[in-house]
């Protein structure tokens, strides 16, 4: 694929990634079956909102008539969450595939595919080293090799429930976006295939959207109740498109040319 270096044409609130290839997966031994192979990947640039959709953000839609109102109105710890203006500011949760889909179609964007999603997650060697990515440029976490704490990531034992973005954890990955791992899981395009990179196996692909014909979809990066294995920016997660808990939403993105 020829990759042009571009400037930054992303609209307000979404962060800028440049196209280019990065190293998607774990090797065996470092994550679950599912992330193997590692392999290469090459995308087209993108933009991808700097942080989750919020309660705030998503009431638009609903108040439009472009979504659905989320399957329950409180948190873990919260009665009231959604509706609660203490809470605009805080990610939208309950909310399904279909749901997800939808608001991010109602503001004239679309949701991730699990590749550009992992590269925001994961990837930046090409700020880090000008000089060019090599093989084993992927990082564990947005924030590179650091040890997982609450200082970083809201996953469990730390603040015990859905978190407001202007309290965040310092943990950022390498292009600017918030939140990436811990907190709520984030859906993505993507239907879900434990073996879905082995076609990736041999060969570079380019601007994968996953497997045609499954039926579960696939969510990223963990949540506030996660264990720290599964926090990984690698790791790989699936539920049926109409499920929805206080632990899910979304962020959304936008693809242009270059």
């Amino acid at each position: 694929m020829a990759c042009v270096a571009g400037t930054d044409p992303c609209p307000t609130g979404t962060i800028y990634v440049p196209c280019g290839p990065f190293v998607m997966g774990s090797d065996p031994g470092e994550g679950d079956s599912d992330e193997e192979p590692e392999h290469v990947f090459d995308l087209s640039a993108y933009c991808l909102d700097a942080a989750e959709v919020t309660n705030r953000e998503y009431a638009s839609c609903v108040s439009a008539g472009g979504c659905t109102m989320p399957g329950v109105v409180s948190s873990d710890t919260r009665a009231t969450y959604d509706g609660n203006p203490t809470y605009d500011a805080f990610p939208v949760i309950h909310v399904s595939w279909f749901q997800a889909d939808a608001c991010c179609d109602w503001v004239g964007k679309r949701l991730p595919t699990e590749a550009e999603w992992e590269k925001t997650a994961r990837g930046g060697c090409e700020l880090r080293a000008p000089a060019g990515c090599g093989p084993e440029d992927e990082t564990r976490y947005p924030w590179g090799e650091a040890e997982l704490d609450c200082t970083l990531a809201n996953f469990v034992g730390c603040v015990g429930d859905v978190d407001r973005g202007a309290a965040r954890p310092a943990g950022d990955g390498a292009y600017g976006a918030h939140d990436l791992v811990g907190n709520v899981q984030e859906w993505v395009g993507d239907r879900y295939l434990g073996t879905a990179y082995d076609a990736c196996r041999s060969t570079v692909c380019v601007d994968p959207t996953g497997p045609a014909m499954t039926t579960e979809k696939v969510f990223r990066g963990g949540h506030w109740g996660s264990v720290p294995e599964e926090v990984h920016a690698a790791n790989r997660f699936r539920q049926a498109p109409g499920f929805y808990d206080d632990r899910t939403g979304l962020r959304c993105a936008v693809s242009f040319a270059e």
